[in-house]
């Protein structure tokens, strides 16, 4: 004789389990990465990976999202050669180590022109990228200008920002196809 019990007790249990399992909540950065592009990315850096929420310190992704980010410190966009089309900022991140490269890519139509802004060998957990109002933006004077620094950048496009949280931040304005930068706070 069949039990009628049964398969609601089956059903009901599983319900219950399920409220009970830990949700994992999607990653902040993968959603924003468009798959073109992360796949160029793998093919012309096989020794790092595409950013994720995990990368950077929890406080700094807290306070990413108290100020209206979210939650992804690796990944920024903006129209940074003025056509019309959102570019991108990616920090990739060492599939090994604490190393970390910063990588601007121009679209093109459904490819992707990239270009290697800065390389570090560590520090990546501090890592963060941004974008800025097309502006004028003035060399902090911590100290002499390195190799190719402007004193005064004034770009007509959105900039590329990047640095340490609570240390540095560099702007990067893609000019006539070559990128110019002032470092603006340290």
């Amino acid at each position: 004789m069949p039990r009628k019990g049964v398969p609601f007790l089956v059903i009901a249990s599983a319900a219950i389990a399920a409220q009970c399992a830990p949700v994992v909540a999607a990653d902040a950065c993968t959603s924003q990465i468009p798959a073109g592009l992360k796949s160029a990315l793998e093919k012309t850096h096989p020794d790092y990976r595409v950013p994720r929420e995990t990368d950077n310190l929890a406080e700094d992704v807290a306070n990413n999202r108290e100020h209206g980010g979210k939650g992804c410190l690796g990944y920024a966009s903006a129209d940074f050669n003025g056509d019309g089309v959102a570019d991108a900022l990616i920090g990739l991140s060492a599939k090994a180590g604490d190393a970390a490269i910063v990588v601007a890519a121009i679209a093109a139509g459904p490819t992707w022109t990239l270009h290697e802004l800065k390389r570090w060998k560590e520090g990546r957990r501090r890592l963060y990228v941004d974008t800025g109002k097309p502006d004028r933006y003035d060399r902090t004077k911590s100290g002499p200008s390195k190799s190719g620094e402007l004193d005064t950048l004034v770009c007509p496009y959105p900039v590329a920002i990047f640095g340490a949280t609570e240390s540095s931040a560099v702007a990067y304005c893609l000019k006539s196809g070559v990128w110019q930068h002032v470092w603006i706070a340290d």
